[in-house]
Parts: structure tokens; sequence; C-alpha cells
């Protein structure tokens, strides 16, 4: 009797070890799809579905203060929507300033 009771706990500890291992592989298949299309994502140019720059020089004093705090808004939208995907150290530029070209 004490044999058999021995050979039921074994079986139940291969059994789990064995559904905790097939468990563990799923896991890290799924983790290496999904590095695996993330880096597809990233190396994907983020310009391809831009419009071409327009370059546009504002009068001096033509611009309130309201108006200048808008387009500040609106320029840092644009940006964080182009890298809103991007991995921040891969970011090659940070905006520290926004000036008028004169």
């Amino acid at each position: 009797m004490l044999l058999f009771g021995l050979q039921v706990v074994l079986m139940g500890v291969l059994v789990v070890f064995v559904v905790l291992g097939i468990l563990i592989a799923v896991i890290k298949l799924t983790d290496l799809l999904q590095k695996g299309s993330a880096n597809k994502k990233l190396t994907a140019p983020a310009h391809q579905n831009m419009l071409p720059v327009q370059e546009t020089v504002l009068l001096e004093g033509s611009v309130s203060d309201e108006e200048a705090e808008r387009i500040v808004a609106v320029i840092t939208a644009c940006i964080a929507t182009l890298y809103e995907n991007e991995v921040k150290s891969s970011v090659g530029f940070r905006v520290r300033s926004i000036r008028e070209i004169k």
C-alpha cells in the first residue's frame, strides 16, 4: 500500500513539473513573437506617411502670447504623436526650445 502511495505522489509531481515546463515554453514563445513584431514596427520608417515640410515664416509681432502658446502645444503634440510608439532611448533628438525663424 505504501508503494502505491509513493507511485501516486511521484506521478503527481511529474505531471506538475511537465505542465509547468510546457507553460514556461509557451510564455517564452509568445514573448519572442511579441518582441519580433515590436522590432518590425520600430524598424519601419516613421516618416513614410508624412506630408512634405513647408516652411512658414511669421512676421514679427503678428502672434499674440495666447497664439504662441497654442503653437507650442501643437508642435509638442505633433512630436509626441510621431514618436508615441518609439522607445524613449531610440528617439534621436530632444526639443529644448522653439523659436521664431527670422
